[in-house]
């Protein structure tokens, strides 16, 4: 019983920290912090920031109907590699537009040239 309430808090917290961060992303207008946090997840990842903190909400929601994974280990890096990916998938397809962020600038040129 105590470690279902723990689990409901976390999930409450993991949930509310996504939609936080999404709202952040999507406004840039929460502090000094907010601001800073946004700048940088945008400049490094651009549009792919945005799966953040819908991943963050999923895993919120799984571990809120205890059915998170417990191989977490294995989720984490899975989700980083995808995140990666689709960072250079959208600098590839919208090239001059910036969209996978420094992240899939640095890879792509690195990868393909300038």
């Amino acid at each position: 019983m105590e470690q279902d309430k723990k689990s409901e808090v976390f999930a409450i917290i993991l949930i509310t920290f996504g939609l936080l961060l999404l709202l952040g992303l999507v406004k840039c207008r929460f502090g000094l912090f907010g601001k800073y946090v946004c700048f940088y997840i945008l400049f490094l990842f651009n549009k792919a920031s945005f799966l953040i903190p819908l991943y963050i909400i999923y895993r919120g929601v799984l571990v809120f109907q205890n059915k998170a994974v417990k191989q977490v280990y294995l989720r984490v890096p899975a989700f980083s590699g995808i995140f990666f990916f689709f960072s250079i998938f959208l600098e590839l397809v919208n090239r001059p537009k910036d969209w996978g962020g420094w992240i899939g600038q640095v890879i792509v040129k690195g990868l393909f040239g300038p």
